[in-house]
């Protein structure tokens, strides 16, 4: 097994100093979630992105790259940053722009509430509720894996489902007071109404058979 391996050397302190870059761009997310959670500009995390990869790129310049011209994509990447600060709005950003970016998908997606849910529940139609948020990271796998493929978006407009959004970023107590009557903590959760207007828990996991199985 060991002949598998490359023999020790340089390498190692150059990846070493790779991974260092991981953390970096692991603490550029987590100031990402931060501003999610509080009132921050969106300026800031652009201006603390851009250094941390400015630094990132002088670093690589001096201790990591034989040839010179590796680094460039990494300064290219800093100094687009900074320049797109020229067209930032320099206001307080409140939002989390889930609801936005879910109905960039092409699917109407609509913000949840129960009222809203009561009103589809009166017209026996057909919901789906995705109880989210953006620091969620079991909710982006479900995201990817479920909710933002082609096979999902099918089964929506074949079955006409209608879709809502609870945004649980901020910790809404609006949401978490219903979460905890239904028997949850925190998110994800997903549910089903079917037109019967029996409301389905389908868990904190979901598959497109799961969901298509409490459609009929």
């Amino acid at each position: 097994m060991i002949s598998f391996f490359p023999k020790p050397g340089k390498w190692m302190e150059d990846f070493k100093k790779f991974l260092g870059l991981s953390l970096i761009l692991t603490t550029i997310w987590l100031l990402d979630v931060f501003s999610s959670l509080v009132e921050t500009s969106l300026p800031l995390l652009k201006i603390n992105s851009a250094l941390a990869m400015l630094f990132f790129s002088f670093y690589m310049w001096k201790y990591i790259a034989k040839k010179k011209i590796w680094t460039l994509p990494f300064f290219l990447l800093s100094f687009f940053l900074i320049g797109t600060l020229y067209s930032t709005p320099m206001g307080v950003s409140t939002q989390t722009h889930i609801l936005k970016d879910k109905m960039k998908g092409g699917l109407n997606w609509e913000k949840w509430s129960e009222a809203k849910l009561q009103e589809y529940k009166d017209a026996g139609e057909l919901v789906f509720v995705d109880f989210t948020a953006k620091w969620c990271f079991t909710c982006k796998v479900n995201e990817k894996l479920v909710l933002d493929t082609n096979e999902f978006e099918r089964l929506v407009r074949d079955h006409n489902v209608k879709l809502l959004l609870g945004d649980w970023t901020k910790r809404d107590p609006i949401i978490g007071a219903w979460l905890k009557k239904h028997g949850y903590v925190g998110v994800p959760a997903y549910f089903v109404l079917n037109t019967k207007g029996e409301l389905i828990d389908l868990g904190e996991t979901i598959t497109i058979n799961k969901i298509r199985n409490h459609l009929q």
